[in-house]
This record gives structure tokens, C-alpha cells and sequence, in this order.
């Protein structure tokens, strides 16, 4: 039999009962030559398979898809022979179906109620009312059509009228960042196309765009209507209706898992492919960099040069010129033509730079030093070409770094100011007003974008100092001539208590029960009120844990810094201890005796790193929300870098859930650096989480076991 047909038989040359006659196989040829019998199932005329489908196939039901299967194989092979002319009868054809086209219930169906897609282009909901041919999706809707006679869904679409009740504030962000990603798509699809196709489908992706919506209805035919369900999608024409309720931006879609897919699921709706979802899906999880990396990794970069001449000119891109040019640019320009009448109508020729500008994203440091080139050539008003919320990123961006620049000055200032104040109150806010300037970078964007936004070097450093002015009562144009100590003052108190693993975590203790009182803590005249405190805590610990007695005494130790990096290879995991983490602050009465050793470590990276001439916050001493431990940059660098300390503990390190989540986000993964402290040498990891192809569960730098995180490293040698 013919795979597990037993009404399609063949004739084997090598079976015995020819080989035991010694016949050879041409002898066995000439015979099924005169017989006329078929060498393939592919050589049937086409007569002789539509009568199989208009007989009864009960005899195929336990084997339909196997049995529709080889149909389609032989219509893909003769549908530029045998079946050119050929005009196909379907009448009393029945088919095995399945509703909706899910479940294991099949029944046989007559032609003209059977339905087909490539792609689940419908919610399911719709598509129970249709039975669905027992065929894989992606055969070729069009090939399935013509040869088995079925309707296809897309058709039903046609007839779908929308009824957009409220739309996401997102869709205008991942439409931006979707158009960034389609030349990435693109390339992985043209290895498989012809010149042809090759233009069709990047026309089509081209046109694509999303509309996500939190409140949608749809009309069918009949008059039906119902209900966008979270994650349903309908695509029509160019736009795909895709229901997502939840508020939130892109990022954070690129996030979940379920999103991820659908988008995948889009992509292949746009392509007609299906062997590719994977790859389109971590493209959109990955980004644009990634993407670039492996695609140069894997030498077709080439595939996405052609993909960007396919796609041509962006609708972002043509939409700013247009502002710029009105009038004098036309959507039918083709690339080149398109470039040269632009640099035309510049009069000089457009900056090296220009192939690394995204259109959809100028707030970024090369879109802003294209729009301050510009701006040089021409007599240009921003404000006809932009948004405020163009440059809203870059914006927010540079206010944090000359927030963290006066981060220090303003320290000293504000304990200035509540050091010759009488106000207890002022006192007891000192911390808490420390965070808030540390985290008020948004506050600040949010006063300046009424009248600046627009502006694309505006002075920053003053903006940041006449909103402190307003803010705080504090001129951050003072001149501090003598040395100021904001520290807390209480440290030799402490030292008699061991409620803590050192005197910092009872610091921390303290912040977290009574944070006023840790406030008034960085002032003197306050001894009493710490004692009272530190009898407190010492008598919970007492109550719950006993009362073991500990090592206070800090060190104050500088170590040589090293530049390192994580060493590629294969790791097992160890069998260093199986709990606990450095993460956090270990206030919780329940961790007091679980502080993990390591905690003098931050002291000993700052006043290194100090020592080396670097710049540094200590984070953590003030706020354990950051999930880092210092920021530090070297002098004159613009941008600030964040550290976790991690203390090595034999080719080991903690990290918590939120150290990870925050150092694997995009916005931080290539600032997040690790600083592991040896016996004589701190190492410091620049973006050891930030990957390529691979990711932060499964890479060559490191072993991360789920205890919390622990990672397994060895360091390599120095980088000169």
C-alpha cells in the first residue's frame, strides 16, 4: 500500500518475490509500462482523482488530512501540466471537517459549506459557525481553493464592518516601533521569494499597520454582532483590528508572551508563511539592535539592505519631508530620485549619518544631531515638523543625568538648610526630599514641555537649578567652600547593638520602621531618640531570634578596580549555599538573620571607585527601589552608570528578581554593571546581561540557576 492507504497499492522491484525469480528491475518496468499502470500516485489523470473525491470516502476517514494531503501534493504538481486546462467538477464532492476547525470530531460535509485558511484570521468564536476542511493551515489558501472547490475565510471578511468603541493610547508607539522592524522581517522573508513576490509582499508589509483597541464590536454579514475579546484580531484591507484592554506602552508588551505571539501570528497573516513565526516573534521581542546583530553574525546583511530598497521611503520619512518640503514631495518618488530631490531642495548633500536615522523615533541622539544639522541648512521651524512628544525620551533622558550631576551639591545644600532650621519637620523630610530630587526627572520634563519642548538644546543644567529654586527653596548656583559631612551621625551609638548584620543594615532597619526618624538621624541632638529606636529593634530581634552577638566594625578599605569581563564557556551549578540574596535591604523581621555577608562591599566600591576619580551616588543607602547600588561615571562622560555589588562568593553571585527585571529592561541593559568584589580586586562587569542571540536563561557568559538568580562566572583576563 501507498503510505497508509491500502486502496492506493505500488510495485516494489526490490521485493523478494522478484528478486527469488531473479527478474531485473527493467523487465519489471516494460511490464507496468504495458499494463499502464502509474509509476506515481502523481501521474493519475485528473479525471481519476475528482471521481476518488465524488465516491465515498468513508474509506479515508481515519486518514483524511494524510489522504487530502497527497491530493494537494498532486495538484501542486500538475497544476502547470495535467490540471492548466483542466476544469474540476466538484459536484456531489463531500469533505471531513471539523467546526471551527478545532477539536477531533470530524464530519463529512458537502463542498459548498466547507471552508479554509491559511491563517486563524477570525476570532474562534466566529469561526465555529464554519466547518473547516481537514487540511494544516499554510498549504497555500489559493492552490486549496481552485483544486478542492472550498470557500475561503477571508472572504467572509470582506463583509465585516468595524465599530471602534475606544482605542489604545498605544497604538500610535508600537505602530512606530512595528515600522522600525519591518525591514528586519522582511529580510528573513526574501530568501524564499522571486523577484515578484519579492515586491508584493514588502508592498504589503509596507501598508500594514495595527490599531489596538480597547473597546471594539464587529457586524457580520447576517447582521451579527459581538465582542472583540482581549488578543481576537481581525485584519481587513491594511489594518489589522487587534483588541488589547490594558493600558500600557510597547516596552512592556514586548514583555508578554501572549502579545508576542499574536504579532508573530500577524506577521504571518501578512507574509502567508508559517515556518517562520519564531523568528518573527523574537524579532518583535528583541528589537532592533539584536536583530542587526545576529543578521551581521550570520553574514545576510545583505538580505536587509534589500529589504530597506524594497520598503523604500518610510511613511515617517516621507511624512517629515513633506513638513519640511511642502509641495515638493511626492509619494511616487522612488528612493533615489527621492534622495536627490531632497538634498536638491537642501543644496548640500545629506550627512553620513542619514542611513541611521528612524524617522518614527528622532528622539534619540542621532535623530537630534540630524534635526540640529537640519535646522544649519535651513530656515526651519521645529515646531512645523515635530511634536513635543518627539522629543519627549531625549528630553527626560538628559534632565536625569543633570539631575544625578547635582545630585551631591543638592545633598549638601538641603542638609545646609534643614541643619539651620529650627523646624524639627524640615529635618524629618531631609530623606525623603533627597528621593524626590533624585526621581523627579518626569516632574520637570512635565513643567518644561509646555514651552520647550520643542527646543532641541535648551539649558538644562539651568531648567534643573530654577526648578530646585521653586521646588525646594535651594539655589544650586552656591559655592560650598568647606567640607560637609551628610552622613548619619549615629554610628558609634549602633555599634553597641547587633540587631543587624552591620551597622549599615541597622541603619536600613531603621529607614524602613521609622523613617523620620532616620531622617533626623544624618543631624545631631538626637541621641536619645536612636537609643530608644535601637532598644526597640534589639528587643524585637531579641523576642524572635535570640540575641547572637555580632562583628560591627567597618572597614574602610580601597581595592585595585579592574575593568573584567564574564568568560565564555560551559558552566555547572555549584554547591555553594541554595538560599538567600543581597538584593534589597533585608528589613523585614524575617530576613534580619538572613542578611547576606557582603554588605561592607558598596563602601569599599565607592571609595575605590572614588579613589580612582570616578563620580558616585550610593543609591542604596538612600532608596532600595532602584535595584542597583551606586551610579557612577567617569568625569566628563554625559551619561551615568548603575552598579549592583555583588560580593564573590567562590564563582557566585545573588541576584534578586527585581535586580534582574531591572537590569534586563531596555532602557537599562546597557548601563547595568556589576561590580564583583574579590580579597584585593573589584571587577567590573560592564552589561553582562545585555545579549545577542542569546538571553539571560540560557548564554554562554554565565549559568543562572532560579534560586533567586545565582550566577556561575569566571572572570577573565584583564581587558588592557
Amino acid at each position: 500500500p501507498i503510505g497508509d492507504f491500502n486502496t492506493f497499492k505500488s510495485i516494489n522491484p526490490a521485493d523478494s518475490f522478484f528478486t527469488d525469480l531473479k527478474i531485473p528491475e527493467y523487465k519489471i518496468q516494460e511490464i507496468i509500462d504495458l499494463l499502464h499502470i502509474k509509476n506515481s500516485f502523481n501521474d493519475l489523470n485528473p479525471e481519476h482523482i475528482y471521481q476518488m473525491l465524488q465516491n465515498d470516502q468513508r474509506q479515508f476517514e481515519v486518514n483524511s488530512q494524510s489522504f487530502y494531503k497527497l491530493l494537494y501534493d498532486y495538484f501542486r504538481a500538475n497544476e502547470q501540466s495535467k490540471l492548466e486546462t483542466f476544469q474540476p467538477d466538484f459536484t456531489n464532492i463531500q469533505y471531513y471537517c471539523r467546526k471551527g476547525g478545532i477539536g477531533k470530531e470530524y464530519s463529512l460535509i458537502p463542498v459548498n459549506n466547507v471552508y479554509y485558511s491559511d491563517n486563524k484570521l477570525l476570532p474562534q468564536k466566529i469561526l465555529d459557525n464554519y466547518w473547516f476542511i481537514n487540511l494544516p493551515k499554510r498549504m497555500g489558501e489559493n492552490r486549496v481553493t481552485k483544486f478542492f472547490g472550498v470557500h475561503l475565510i477571508k472572504d467572509i471578511i470582506a463583509d465585516i464592518k468595524f465599530n471602534v468603541g475606544k482605542e489604545n493610547k498605544v497604538t500610535n508607539d508600537l505602530n512606530d516601533y512595528i515600522n522600525r522592524l519591518k525591514p528586519y522581517w522582511l529580510s528573513y522573508r526574501l530568501e524564499a521569494l522571486n523577484k515578484d513576490a519579492k515586491t508584493d509582499t514588502a508592498r504589503n508589509l509596507k501598508e500594514l499597520k495595527i490599531q489596538v483597541v480597547e473597546e471594539a464590536t464587529y457586524t457580520l454579514s447576517d447582521g451579527t454582532t459581538l465582542s472583540f475579546d482581549n488578543f481576537d484580531f481581525i485584519p481587513k484591507d491594511n489594518l489589522v483590528i487587534l483588541k488589547y484592554s490594558e493600558n500600557t506602552d510597547y516596552e512592556n508588551l514586548r514583555n508578554q508572551s501572549h502579545f508576542c505571539d499574536v504579532i508573530a501570528e500577524i506577521i504571518c497573516v501578512v507574509f502567508k508563511v508559517a515556518d517562520l513565526k519564531n523568528t518573527y516573534r523574537r524579532i518583535f521581542k528583541d528589537g532592533v539592535k539584536e536583530t542587526l546583530h545576529i543578521l551581521q553574525s550570520d553574514e545576510k546583511e545583505y538580505l536587509l539592505d534589500e529589504a530597506k530598497k524594497l520598503l523604500g521611503i518610510s511613511e515617517e520619512e516621507l511624512s517629515f519631508w513633506k513638513k519640511v518640503f511642502p509641495g515638493k514631495v511626492t509619494d511616487g518618488d522612488n528612493e533615489l530620485s527621492f534622495i536627490n530631490s531632497i538634498t536638491e531642495n537642501i543644496g548640500v548633500p545629506l550627512p553620513p549619518f542619514y542611513k541611521d536615522i528612524e524617522f518614527s523615533n528622532l528622539g534619540t541622539k542621532t535623530g537630534v544631531e540630524f534635526l540640529k544639522w537640519l535646522c544649519t541648512q535651513l530656515t526651519l521651524k521645529l515646531e512645523d515638523v515635530i511634536t513635543a512628544k518627539t522629543l519627549e525620551s531625549w528630553h527626560k533622558q538628559q534632565f536625569s543625568n543633570y539631575i544625578k550631576d547635582y545630585l551631591n551639591l543638592f545633598e549638601k545644600l538641603l542638609w545646609i538648610k534643614c541643619t539651620g532650621s529650627s523646624d524639627r519637620t524640615e529635618k524629618e523630610k531631609f530623606f525623603t526630599n533627597l528621593i524626590h530630587f533624585d526621581n523627579e526627572a518626569p516632574s520637570i520634563y512635565a513643567d518644561f514641555v509646555n514651552q520647550n519642548s520643542i527646543i532641541l538644546e535648551p539649558k538644562y543644567g539651568d531648567l534643573v537649578i530654577i526648578w530646585t529654586a521653586d521646588k525646594f527653596k535651594i539655589d544650586l548656583n552656591q559655592v560650598i567652600e568647606k567640607e560637609i559631612d551628610v552622613s548619619t551621625k549615629y554610628k558609634k551609638t549602633l555599634k553597641a547593638y547587633s540587631f543587624g548584620e552591620s551597622i549599615e543594615d541597622m541603619e536600613k532597619i531603621i529607614k524602613s520602621d521609622n523613617p523620620s526618624l532616620y531622617s533626623l538621624m544624618h543631624f545631631e541632638g538626637f541621641e536619645n531618640e536612636v537609643k530608644r529606636e535601637c532598644d526597640k529593634q534589639a528587643a524585637i530581634k531579641a523576642a524572635e531570634y535570640g540575641d547572637p552577638d555580632g562583628d560591627n566594625n567597618d572597614e574602610d578599605i580601597t581595592l585595585d578596580i579592574v575593568e573584567s569581563a564574564l568568560l565564555n564557556g560551559s558552566f555547572s551549578p555549584s554547591n555553594g549555599s541554595k538560599s538567600g540574596h543581597k538584593g534589597g535591604s533585608h528589613n523585614s523581621k524575617g530576613d534580619r538573620n538572613k542578611a547576606a555577608s557582603g554588605k561592607k562591599q558598596e563602601d569599599r566600591v565607592k571609595s575605590s571607585l572614588l579613589k580612582e576619580g570616578y563620580l558616585v551616588n550610593h543609591v542604596s543607602t538612600k532608596t532600595d527601589g532602584k535595584h542597583y547600588d551606586l551610579e557612577y561615571k567617569k568625569v566628563g562622560d554625559t551619561e551615568w552608570r548603575y552598579l549592583e555589588v555583588k560580593k564573590d562568593s567562590g564563582g557566585y553571585f545573588f541576584l534578586s528578581k527585581a535586580e534582574k527585571q531591572t537590569a534586563i529592561s531596555k532602557t537599562n541593559v546597557e548601563k547595568y554593571d556589576i561590580a564583583i568584589v574579590g580579597e584585593s580586586t573589584i571587577h567590573i562587569i560592564k552589561s553582562p546581561f545585555s545579549f545577542t542571540d542569546e538571553s539571560f536563561e540560557k548564554n554562554s557568559k554565565f549559568h543562572a540557576e532560579p534560586t533567586e538568580y545565582k550566577i556561575n562566572f569566571k572572570i577573565e583576563d584583564h581587558i588592557n
